[in-house]
């Protein structure tokens, strides 16, 4: 694809994905991807990652190298676990995490 003479570019079109079909990508992704990455892409899929019902189950175990993340601010995994969990709305089934087990996340999901 090649800039137009203004020097912009333009995505072309996409499609858009039915809210269910995207909870199930969601849902392969993974909280953490969620959570980094697809609820920025745009104001449907932000609408999507907010439902309680994507929350039920949360995986936080680091896909990547645990020191990829452990240290950065903009990454803060136990941050981000209460982020999750607060996004269960009461409806927290089970969740999964490591290196991020502080006696306080632990109180945290349990008075919720």
């Amino acid at each position: 694809m090649s800039l137009p003479s203004s020097g912009t570019f333009q995505w072309p079109p996409r499609p858009e994905m039915s809210p269910d079909l995207l909870s199930v990508v969601f849902e392969k992704v993974g909280a953490l991807g969620v959570l980094c990455a697809a609820q920025a892409m745009c104001p449907a899929w932000r609408r999507v990652s907010l439902q309680p019902q994507l929350w039920r189950s949360i995986d936080m175990r680091n896909p990547w190298q645990p020191w990829d993340l452990m240290d950065s601010d903009e990454f803060n995994l136990e941050r981000m676990a209460r982020n999750a969990i607060d996004r269960a709305n009461g409806n927290l089934v089970e969740i999964s995490f490591e290196y991020v087990a502080t006696d306080d996340l632990i109180k945290y999901i349990s008075e919720r």
